[in-house]
């Protein structure tokens, strides 16, 4: 794990942190529309996104900000610059496939500090708080994202996953065991239930990017 690594910290999103994410969102939707993703910016600015078989419609953003125990907004802090956030869904969240208690939907580290453990330290942190079985998906032309989780859920399970297609992209599904890599004591506390998912950057990953609530 690199220096940059080791001064991570995974924090819940704070209220008047919301303009800080729609920035960083802005640029993770840009980047995972170059890799083929199905969003695109509306007559009024703001973006839409078109599930498979479905018209354009209004993007997820608004459901992360809302109150809720099945979803979670985290930042990645290194130092007093924040540098990548995650969106994860957990169960009971209605948009998960059965069975599963945990998903990135989305995941996102700024290309200034990729490269350097900060996507890899981050997730694991986030898969240790949530124990359980988890999914991540991709963006089928993201072939960066597809090859972080890869190698992070291959390094985690010592390659123990399964690899399917989820909504016409490629995904794994693993356990998440109790890890000794601890969420900072900043990070939300979430009781039992569950977890669901979707790059060093974005699963639906820019690197990448993760899947958000598309069913």
């Amino acid at each position: 794990m690199t220096g940059a690594a080791r001064g991570l910290r995974v924090e819940r999103l704070r209220t008047r942190e919301q303009a800080l994410l729609r920035h960083l969102y802005d640029a993770y939707l840009e980047e995972l529309v170059s890799f083929g993703a199905s969003y695109r910016r509306g007559d009024d600015g703001h973006w839409e996104y078109r599930s498979p078989g479905r018209d354009w419609g209004p993007d997820h953003l608004p459901y992360w900000l809302a109150e809720g125990s099945d979803h979670h907004v985290l930042l990645f802090r290194l130092g007093r610059n924040v540098v990548g956030f995650a969106l994860v869904g957990v169960r009971p969240a209605s948009w998960m496939s059965p069975r599963i208690d945990a998903c990135i939907s989305e995941f996102y580290v700024v290309p200034g500090v990729r490269g350097r453990g900060v996507g890899e330290a981050a997730a694991r942190r986030i898969f240790a708080r949530w124990p359980g079985r988890w999914e991540l998906a991709e963006v089928p032309g993201n072939a960066p994202a597809i090859a972080f989780w890869r190698r992070v859920v291959g390094r985690l399970t010592g390659g123990r996953f399964e690899e399917l297609e989820v909504q016409g992209g490629p995904a794994q599904r693993f356990t998440s065991p109790t890890l000794r890599w601890r969420a900072t004591p900043r990070a939300p506390r979430h009781p039992r239930p569950r977890g669901g998912a979707r790059r060093e950057t974005t699963t639906r990953t820019s690197r990448g990017a993760a899947r958000a609530p598309r069913r």
